[in-house]
């Protein structure tokens, strides 16, 4: 038969209640009750069956409760020949590595998040370069609403208001369906395209 490692140490009995530990469980009960249960897990498709079946057996042993409402399962971050990016296999970068080839933390952040949760993310430097661009036409964007003049107070709503309400309606619409991200940036891109016309 079949006999358990004896000399084994679950280190997941404590990452597993990450949701509590976070939300201050048993040391701010009214913290707690406001964001225990969360509303979204980020979650990796590899570790379902330990992080996941462990921190819901976890809330459910101690507080009978699921501890998220949802859960966000992201792809792999693939490298320029399409493998996936991992430290066994030496492909991949560090942060800070990213730093010293002059990709800012912004630009990483909205790589991240631009691309669909459960796709892969296609890793690459000309891609980069290309979120730089983009952060860059936001920047200049709200640069040049700074400088206009502000608007007298109104109940009247003018057109770059009504612009403004469509792509705000539009952005949300596309984050509910599915936190469609590319159609919610496409909404912001569409606004300020549309501004400065």
């Amino acid at each position: 038969g079949f006999a358990g490692e004896p000399d084994s140490f679950d280190t997941w009995f404590t990452s597993s209640l990450t949701p509590q530990i976070g939300s201050g469980w048993l040391l701010d009960t009214d913290r707690h009750g406001r964001l225990f249960p969360g509303d979204v897990r980020p979650q990796s498709h590899e570790i379902i069956r330990t992080w996941a079946f462990y921190t819901i057996a976890k809330a459910l042993l101690h507080e009978g409760k699921v501890p998220w409402q949802h859960v966000v399962i992201s792809g792999w971050v693939l490298d320029p020949d399409r493998k996936k990016m991992s430290k066994s296999l030496g492909n991949f970068f560090t942060v800070r590595e990213l730093f010293e080839r002059g990709v800012s933390g912004a630009e990483i952040r909205y790589a991240l998040i631009a691309s669909k949760y459960r796709d892969q993310y296609n890793f690459s430097f000309e891609d980069m370069a290309g979120k730089r661009k983009s952060l860059d036409r936001i920047r200049e964007f709200m640069r040049a609403m700074g400088d206009l003049p502000e608007a007298e107070a109104s109940d009247d709503v003018g057109p770059v208001e009504e612009r403004a309400q469509k792509a705000d309606a539009d952005f949300r619409s596309a984050m509910d369906d599915d936190l469609n991200v590319s159609g919610a940036l496409a909404a912001l891109f569409g606004f300020t395209s549309d501004v400065r016309k």
